[in-house]
């Protein structure tokens, strides 16, 4: 594999040259190439479409038994709609740790450490102690919430809303979250499938529930992920069965979470993904983000 140098040591070939005699490498090194370039490709496509439109798609992240595996562990559960999963079962872990979901939102909410001046805070705020604290934004997202929607048959569509209005930060801010549902039966017209409005989330505007929407089409096993400032709203559910669907709400690091999985869950029984997402700010006290979260989403 390698020769002599005129010193009497052995020189090793390079990466590329040792490939050039390994027809077998080489071709594993270029499919693997490929690969990462068509899923940097795909995640890039999917991070502009929420930029633009508001929402994208992602098409077949769970197969057919995966599928039937969240469906088989949410039933019998006694509350209905399912809030909190993810404290109740682990039966979701792995589609909220997906490494694609995950590069999508990291690419849609990037680290944004805020550039704001302190000496405009108010007075008696320990303002070393606040300046400490932002390298706490570059721990980026957190999954806030989860939950199990169950529409039943004959549901009426409903009313047009934004998510990110939880928050009461006024508009207009840097991306505070991105919801996802994740569809475990078909979504389309018939099964009362989320209508959306796209390009809503940029408009500083009340909701329109008389604007036209376009229906989310997608199979069983797919995501969509949209920006919380997106319009949107369920359908008219016709097709005579429930039309199933899981919701994971992903939001900056430094929001108030939606559910308290400090008091429902031991992190050391979690995987170390799913601890960095449900307790990113475990070592900062909150409420002194919360108090500046005005100034610091602008």
């Amino acid at each position: 594999v390698g020769g002599m140098t005129p010193s009497g040591q052995v020189a090793s070939r390079s990466r590329i040259e040792r490939f050039e005699l390994d027809p077998v490498a080489r071709d594993k090194l270029i499919r693997c190439n490929a690969l990462r370039e068509l899923s940097m490709s795909i995640v890039e496509n999917a991070v502009r479409e929420i930029d633009e439109q508001g929402f994208t798609i992602l098409p077949n992240l769970l197969s057919t038994d995966e599928v039937d595996e969240i469906v088989d562990g949410i039933r019998g559960l006694d509350e209905q709609p399912t809030h909190d999963i993810i404290s109740r079962t682990r039966v979701a872990d792995r589609l909220a740790t997906h490494p694609s979901v995950l590069a999508v939102l990291r690419g849609a909410m990037p680290a944004h450490v805020p550039d704001f001046n302190l000496k405009r805070l108010p007075k008696g705020t320990d303002k070393k102690a606040l300046a400490a604290r932002m390298r706490f934004f570059e721990r980026g997202i957190q999954l806030a919430h989860s939950s199990v929607k169950n529409m039943k048959p004959g549901a009426e569509p409903g009313g047009l809303h934004y998510d990110d209005s939880l928050f009461g930060i006024p508009r207009p801010h840097h991306r505070l979250m991105v919801n996802t549902l994740t569809a475990l039966v078909p979504f389309n017209a018939e099964t009362g499938a989320t209508r959306v409005v796209p390009g809503s989330h940029r408009w500083d505007l009340p909701v329109d529930h008389d604007h036209p929407t376009v229906t989310v089409e997608m199979d069983a096993g797919s995501m969509v992920l949209f920006d919380g400032g997106l319009w949107h709203g369920q359908g008219h559910n016709t097709s005579g069965r429930i039309r199933y669907c899981l919701n994971l709400f992903y939001a900056r690091s430094w929001l108030r979470k939606v559910d308290n999985h400090y008091w429902s869950l031991d992190p050391t029984e979690l995987s170390e993904e799913m601890q960095e997402l449900l307790f990113p700010m475990e070592q900062t006290p909150i409420t002194t983000l919360e108090k500046h979260a005005h100034q610091i989403a602008r």
